[in-house]
């Protein structure tokens, strides 16, 4: 009977050791999204944006994905930056419960940036050994203004990330004008290059007990 119970326990741990994972993000101007495979515990691309649709620019639409990944790993964000100023805003969702908006403080997790900023943008950013072997520390980063009603107004997807505020590598991704929606509200700025990112993976309250 104890092997039993043992059996079903652990069983059960297993079960709730993976949580559900909802995220909505851009990044101008580009990104790959990794996350760990729970079979194989291996990074695994999970969705990217690496080039403009014609006639428009890839970050005016917040693209959104549904995954599981283990408790305690970590979400990565390769952004690139190919223009003037740079951003990154997401809402992720652990197992319909926990919401992380970036820049705005959270109690379970919250964003950090890599302290090595490359300003290197030819690259592939869609290879989990790019993640694998940046090197570097992990930071708080750069927190500009918060999605802007207007934006939403004409870019209905963005409305998927509303309340969340655009982040970036330091010192920051753009200005700090918040009249202008092209501009993200950042003090500082890196110039183009490729910034990751990263997001610890956290379960719902009850998996917490």
């Amino acid at each position: 009977a104890c092997v039993v119970a043992f059996g079903v326990s652990t069983s059960a741990f297993a079960q709730s050791n993976l949580v559900n994972v909802e995220i909505s993000l851009t990044v101008d101007n580009f990104y790959a999204l990794f996350a760990v495979n729970p079979n194989t515990n291996q990074l695994r691309l999970i969705g990217s944006e690496t080039q403009d649709p014609p006639g428009d620019d890839a970050w005016k639409t917040v693209e959104t994905y549904s995954f599981t990944a283990p408790f305690g790993s970590y979400l990565y964000v390769v952004g690139r930056d190919v223009g003037v100023v740079a951003m990154f805003v997401s809402r992720t969702v652990f197992d319909n419960s926990i919401t992380v908006l970036t820049g705005v403080p959270n109690q379970f997790a919250n964003w950090e940036v890599n302290t090595i900023y490359y300003g290197d943008t030819s690259f592939d950013i869609t290879q989990p050994s790019v993640v694998q072997n940046w090197g570097g520390d992990w930071e708080a980063p750069a927190v500009g203004r918060f999605v802007d009603q207007r934006e939403t107004n004409s870019l209905p997807s963005f409305n998927n990330v509303l309340g969340a505020r655009f982040i970036w590598a330091q010192p920051g991704g753009g200005n700090a004008d918040p009249g202008d929606l092209d501009q993200w509200g950042f003090e500082g700025y890196t110039e183009e290059g490729t910034a990751l990112f990263r997001l610890q993976v956290v379960p719902e309250p009850a998996s917490l007990m």
